[in-house]
């Protein structure tokens, strides 16, 4: 959020000035610069994410940086603080993404990011060799230390940069042209400092800024609690009524006359309830801190940097849970390194999470809730007993934010504590410990897959396909046969459109030992087989899908929200990204998927609403082909993904079906037993079927 107003203000002013960027290092806001390209780059959301388009606009932006010579080193948030410093802030953000995820079904225009977009992100900056390292909290005055010591400006769309004392500067992103300048290899931007601000205004001095911001509020400060206090600056200034920027303007006249920061202090708790002095205070003097301590490291991100990892880890052990527990070595590390992501760190300080709010129907159920099994065994990880602890009773609760209907509602969650077939699940000290027989045993089993099912396909598609299954056995309804079939052209369209782009920039007849190795595997690889294929046939997948691959209002004239499609997309993805988690918290017994190379919203929404209303999918799989190797891959890839989840969880019904549903339900025999898909696609074997449904066993 920033600081609120500012932004409006310093433009108002004027007082950016126009500079070249070349030939330097650059320190860049990772959580500002990943939304920032989602956003401004117009990627779209509203099906759940573009994630190769997503990565195309990354690599174009760092693309600009090397060719002007700018070494960008790009530095994440971590945790929020244990004391819950930002906390209603996170609220009112996460209360923001639900509004925006019900505009979206309703057809408005808002953003969204979607929840493998930061995942995407990262692995786009490991592709193209750009250093990063997340921070253990609040990242904005690690940002302002690291710039000050190395001398370079700071890349951010936080307006918190306007406050921050910097020696080279802030450039805000929407201030930059992403492309090399007419007169060489330079980037042309605008840049902020300080100094500017302080001879324009004269209000203002460097020991009152912090104030300044602390009184507009800001993330640590809530306007709510503000607002008496503003209210009496509007009666005290009343020529300021109806003019821009009143509140800053009003603020920095009161500023004039205010004194020190006590003193400033005490005038706005005078507004402030009498209960509410101490915490108001505590607030205002950490905010206030937050923009004056920029001269120490919580652990020293310029040796970790510049490559001296093993000294900017030592401190590992000092970070500590709300209940003052240690957090492992290895667990913090993993974190600082961007191998775990950062919302596993909040679950293991305060035992709270914001599950990511996706496109959905506010009528329907939490799509979180199908992969709420995953996040338990991540809890029973995280918070188990190790075998001299094994015996002592505790249970341990998470509280979930998650969206329901159109509101954010907390849910207490607790951890599993055992797996069927693997037992007790272990303690987070004692993962480094196991082999990695052990690690992938407890996470295929969570998923409710074989060792046989994953060893069937290449090492970069066992997690994603393994995702596929627990989806289809997990899911609220029963899955559209069409839906899967349409995540699984998905992925091998986004192959064939990177096998078409290497081959252009691959000399012909070349091979390299790891391409012979693929194709003589047995297993399932939609990269080998893309690479064995014809250009020709490439080329004509790609041209007859393409069309499909737009925006679907593009293709039909019209876009009649199809919620069901919105709710499994959402289901699945949720099922990947806690999936993908799970495998992280594991030491990565399997490989990441790369959803950029495997999942376009906009595709799988078009292809899999087109599959439904025409009910002919063999229209898709012709596209691939008569007989051609990637129609077989698509019908190996379906065959193994049904086998395993076991066919009674699809349906094939088409829309037409769906309307006599109500009154003809379709009915199936496995082993023996009566199966109803009513109209709502759930399966009944017993009247108690409900109720074992929803509880959260291991397959």
């Amino acid at each position: 959020m920033g600081i609120r107003g500012l932004t409006s203000f310093i433009q108002d002013i004027e007082i950016l000035q126009y500079y070249r960027l070349s030939n330097c290092r650059v320190v860049v806001d990772g959580n500002s610069l990943f939304h920032f390209v989602y956003f401004e780059r117009k990627v779209s959301c509203q099906f759940g994410g573009d994630y190769d388009v997503y990565q195309r606009e990354i690599c174009s932006i760092f693309s600009v940086f090397k060719e002007c010579k700018i070494e960008a080193y790009v530095v994440f948030g971590g945790a929020y603080t244990v004391d819950g410093k930002k906390f209603k802030t996170t609220i009112k953000r996460a209360e923001e993404r639900v509004g925006n995820a019900n505009g979206i079904v309703k057809g408005d225009r808002k953003d969204l990011i979607p929840c493998l977009a930061q995942q995407t992100f990262r692995q786009t900056l490991d592709k193209l060799g750009i250093q990063h390292v997340t921070c253990d909290f609040e990242a904005d005055n690690q940002l302002a230390t690291l710039a000050n010591l190395w001398k370079c400006p700071v890349l951010s769309d936080d307006s918190n940069f306007y406050i921050y004392d910097l020696s080279e500067g802030y450039i805000p992103f929407k201030h930059m042209i992403f492309q090399p300048s007419a007169h060489g290899s330079s980037l042309q931007v605008k840049r902020y400092r300080v100094d500017e601000l302080l001879k324009r205004v004269v209000q203002l001095n460097r020991e009152n800024l912090p104030v300044f911001a602390t009184v507009l509020a800001n993330d640590y400060v809530d306007g709510d609690i503000l607002s008496p206090f503003h209210r009496s600056l509007e009666k005290r200034y009343p020529s300021l009524r109806g003019k821009q920027n009143r509140k800053v303007k009003s603020v920095l006249f009161w500023l004039n006359v205010a004194g020190g920061k006590e003193d400033c202090i005490s005038q706005v708790l005078e507004h402030v309830r009498t209960h509410d002095h101490q915490r108001a205070r505590k607030l205002f003097n950490d905010s206030i801190n937050s923009f004056t301590d920029v001269r120490e490291f919580v652990f020293n991100l310029r040796d970790f940097l510049e490559g001296n990892r093993s000294a900017a880890d030592q401190n590992a052990d000092r970070v500590t849970s709300s209940r003052g527990e240690s957090l492992p070595e290895w667990f913090v590390t993993a974190c600082r390194h961007g191998e775990i992501p950062v919302s596993l760190l909040n679950v293991a300080l305060s035992r709270t999470i914001f599950i990511p709010t996706q496109v959905e129907g506010a009528s329907l159920r939490p799509s979180s809730k199908t992969s709420r099994f995953l996040r338990r065994v991540a809890y029973g990880l995280l918070f188990g007993k190790n075998m001299q602890q094994a015996d002592c009773q505790s249970v341990a609760e998470v509280v979930e934010y998650t969206k329901k209907g159109r509101r954010l509602q907390p849910i207490k969650v607790q951890k599993q504590t055992a797996l069927q077939t693997s037992g007790r699940i272990p303690a987070l000290k004692e993962i480094p410990n196991l082999g990695e027989e052990e690690r992938r045993a407890i996470l295929l089993e969570t998923l409710g897959v074989s060792e046989e099912f994953v060893c069937g396909f290449d090492p970069e598609l066992q997690l994603y396909m393994a995702c596929l299954v627990f989806w289809a056995k997990r899911a609220k309804c029963l899955i559209s046969l069409n839906h899967m079939k349409a995540i699984v052209l998905s992925a091998i369209l986004l192959h064939v459109h990177t096998e078409i782009a290497n081959r252009k920039n691959r000399t012909r007849g070349t091979r390299d030992a790891a391409q012979s190795a693929e194709e003589e595997s047995c297993q399932i690889s939609i990269r080998s087989v893309c690479r064995s294929a014809k250009g020709e046939l490439l080329e004509m997948v790609s041209r007859k899908l393409d069309r499909y691959y737009d925006n679907p209002k593009k293709i039909s004239g019209r876009c009649e929200a199809d919620e069901n499609i919105f709710y499994k997309t959402a289901e699945f993805q949720a099922c990947v990204y806690y999936a993908v988690q799970l495998n992280c918290l594991l030491q990565s017994p399997l490989a990441t998927p790369q959803p950029a190379d495997l999942f376009n919203g906009s595709l799988i929404y078009t292809v899999g609403q087109k599959m439904e209303i025409r009910n002919k999918p063999e229209e898709f799989r012709k596209k691939l082909g008569t007989s051609s190797p990637l129609s077989t891959l698509f019908d190996s890839i379906c065959s193994e993904v049904v086998t395993a989840a076991g066919e009674y969880v699809f349906t094939e019904s088409s829309e037409k079906e769906k309307k006599n549903e109500k009154t003809t339900p379709r009915r199936w025999r496995r082993d023996g037993v009566l199966l109803i898909n009513s109209a709502y696609g759930i399966e009944v074997q017993n009247r108690f079927w409900p109720l074992i449904y929803e509880q959260d066993s291991c397959f």
